[in-house]
């Protein structure tokens, strides 16, 4: 894996994204720890609930930019203007409220603006023979941002106040604008103008009219859905059925991380074996049968193997949807379907927290988490009786560096 390193352009996004995913991880937690100090925590709730959902109106909406402009300069510019939004929450949002939950718009608004820009940027960037290893690495990013920093911008807020983390959050995005600065011109592929509204709408076609997306994404819609309940049902499950408190449910989450860590530098190795799409259909069964198997089998030795595993089958499956989307998506049309994928999976999360807590009061705790991992399950049985994922073949051209 390391020798995709030895093209600078991708390293240079690689490092880009890393700087990016550290300075996200400081600043949810200084951002959690200025609207409870100052608001209390019912305006936690709601300046969490406006970010998420600004991603998810926002996402579609903004998708025919990256289609039209140079995706090096949406992604500088968004980093850009993060240093300046993401500096200004302690200077105004401990003044005004609506400030506040404005600025964090404002900061979700250029994420659902990258987002579909890095995505794109991927598979201009590399060949589809390494897209697998190239997606891995930037999915790594998170985990071990998410594993290394996030208690250390616990000690960081604890220690000195919320206001130098989100000051070293906004000095994360300027080194992040720099990396990408060297990266060469991402412009895609020109393409008849349209109307913005038109364009946009277009961006719908392919996840309806082209069955590689459409199984993928909806697959991956209900695995985002019923999964995402696993982060309500989760602590449930280990404070009040396993006993093991709240540090037994950080242990859990440990594991879950440490085997995405391991899944992501296997996945690019799997894949030369097996096609990506089924071994998006295996990995995301494997997932569904782990997950029904921790409320089947409510013991904490297994609740901690399967809390392993469950995190190895998602980067399984994780890591093939992306390329898959990559490479099935028209190269003109990639930052309007990779902007609508991120809103719906977005949503698909909104609306499994809610999901976890009714189930759970229908099914209670086992039932609940048994039958969320069996729904999964379900769904991609589904998808193989109907002859399963077609493979990808929309190969986009990579950029010569």
């Amino acid at each position: 894996m390391a020798g995709i390193f030895q093209q600078p352009a991708f390293l240079r996004l690689f490092l880009s994204n890393l700087v990016s995913q550290v300075g996200n991880k400081v600043h949810r937690i200084a951002l959690l720890a200025l609207v409870n100090e100052m608001y209390g925590l019912v305006w936690t709730g709601v300046v969490i609930s406006a970010q998420l959902f600004s991603r998810v109106i926002l996402g579609p909406l903004l998708g025919p930019l990256v289609d039209r402009n140079d995706r090096r300069l949406i992604m500088l510019y968004s980093d850009l203007v993060c240093v300046g939004l993401v500096a200004l929450i302690p200077l105004l949002g401990i003044r005004s409220l609506g400030a506040l939950i404005a600025l964090t718009v404002l900061v979700a608004a250029t994420d659902a603006l990258r987002y579909p820009a890095l995505n794109s940027a991927v598979a201009d960037l590399v060949p589809e023979s390494s897209l697998d290893q190239a997606n891995s690495l930037l999915l790594l990013t998170n985990r071990v941002a998410e594993i290394g920093f996030v208690a250390l911008a616990g000690l960081l807020v604890a220690g000195v106040g919320f206001a130098p983390a989100f000051y070293l959050d906004a000095f994360s995005y300027l080194i992040s604008a720099l990396y990408l600065l060297r990266l060469p011109a991402l412009k895609p592929k020109p393409s008849p103008r349209r109307r913005y509204l038109t364009a946009l709408l277009e961006g719908f076609g392919p996840l309806w009219r082209n069955r590689t997306l459409r199984y993928t994404v909806l697959s991956a819609m209900v695995a985002a859905l019923f999964g995402s309940a696993e982060a309500v049902l989760g602590y449930v499950l280990a404070v009040k059925v396993l006993k093991i408190g709240v540090q037994g449910f950080g242990v859990m989450e440990a594991l879950t991380a440490a085997g995405a860590l391991l899944g992501f530098l296997w996945v690019p190795h799997i894949t030369r074996r097996i096609a990506r799409e089924r071994l998006f259909l295996l990995a995301l069964m494997a997932f569904g049968f782990i997950y029904a198997s921790m409320g089947a089998f409510p013991y904490p030795i297994w609740v901690g193997v399967a809390s392993f595993l469950f995190g190895v089958a998602n980067a399984g499956f994780i890591v093939p949807m992306r390329s898959i989307l990559q490479i099935a998506t028209p190269p003109d049309q990639r930052g309007r379907i990779m902007g609508t994928f991120g809103s719906l999976m977005d949503a698909a999360q909104i609306g499994g927290a809610t999901l976890g807590a009714t189930l759970a009061a229908v099914l209670g705790i086992p039932g609940a988490v048994l039958f969320c991992g069996l729904a999964v399950v379900a769904v991609v049985a589904g998808v193989f009786l109907l002859g399963g994922i077609p493979t990808a073949n929309n190969a986009p051209t990579p950029v010569k560096t």
